[in-house]
């Protein structure tokens, strides 16, 4: 019983680690879930993916009609995760 646990919790670490990193890749070029309304603002704005708003400046995305400190607040910290910035 414990070889074949083994052997299904190796089956899974092979398929978990190229999901993971699908996932990031993924992740990176779509906008992170924020609320509707600032999403529809980004969209309007030309932002389709998260790696498109690094480098932008925070106080240009504060500007959008629909975009609040929490929305900024979720975009930092995905970009944070992914090693990027608002400028």
């Amino acid at each position: 019983k414990n070889v074949g646990r083994m052997r299904r919790r190796e089956r899974c670490s092979r398929l978990l680690v190229p999901l993971l990193i699908c996932w990031h890749v993924v992740l990176i070029d779509v906008l992170p879930r924020v609320g509707a309304p600032a999403t529809r603002a980004l969209n309007a704005a030309g932002y389709t993916a998260l790696r498109e708003l690094a480098g932008a400046r925070r106080a240009d995305l504060a500007t959008l009609h629909g975009m609040g400190p929490k929305a900024l607040g979720i975009i930092e910290n995905a970009l944070k995760e992914h090693g990027l910035g608002l400028g």
